[in-house]
């Protein structure tokens, strides 16, 4: 779970290391070169993975097999936690350059079906959120948008964006 504060030295955070301490490299997008962002980003992204378990899902990401997608973090059912592309780097997850450019991606393990989210979950998320919210002076009510706000997409199937949005919110005392 993401620590109180823990945000405010995101620049630092090391690449990311599986539970065997072996280093994983997330894949870039199309080009395979990252872009370094020096802007705040303005909007957060929620998506699902539609696949299997926390370590399938952070695995196929991280593969160079990925369909050229790259997101900032991951989160578990359980409420895990997962950097995968550093904040100051643009993810390529929204399916537009546009969005990309001014948004962090935040993906879901869940299954592709309208099974509801577990609340460890919903609550990692609704946290995370919150302090992201909070270093960049995102407005949650306006800048927590699905997937399929961008694109024609079910994604994040089963998720209520909105009620994410409200939870930050009251997070927040906003």
């Amino acid at each position: 779970m993401i620590g109180t504060g823990l945000l405010a030295n995101y620049r630092a955070w090391p690449v990311l290391f599986d539970s065997a301490g072996q280093p994983r490299y997330c894949w870039w997008g199309v080009k395979e070169r990252p872009t370094v962002r020096t802007w705040a980003p303005s909007e957060i992204v929620l998506h699902y993975t539609a696949g299997g378990t926390f370590d399938r899902d952070v695995w196929y990401i991280t593969s160079r097999n990925a369909r050229a997608i790259s997101v900032h973090f991951v989160i578990g059912p359980a409420g895990e936690v997962l950097l995968l592309t550093p904040l100051n780097y643009v993810a390529w997850h929204a399916g537009s350059w546009a969005h990309n450019l001014r948004s962090i991606g935040i993906e879901l393990c869940h299954a592709n079906d309208d099974s509801p989210y577990p609340e460890a979950q919903l609550d990692a998320t609704i946290t995370l959120c919150a302090q992201l919210c909070s270093l960049f002076r995102i407005d949650p009510r306006t800048g927590i948008i699905g997937h399929r706000d961008i694109v024609t997409t079910l994604c994040p199937r089963g998720l209520d964006v909105r009620e994410v949005a409200r939870g930050v919110a009251l997070e927040m005392a906003i």
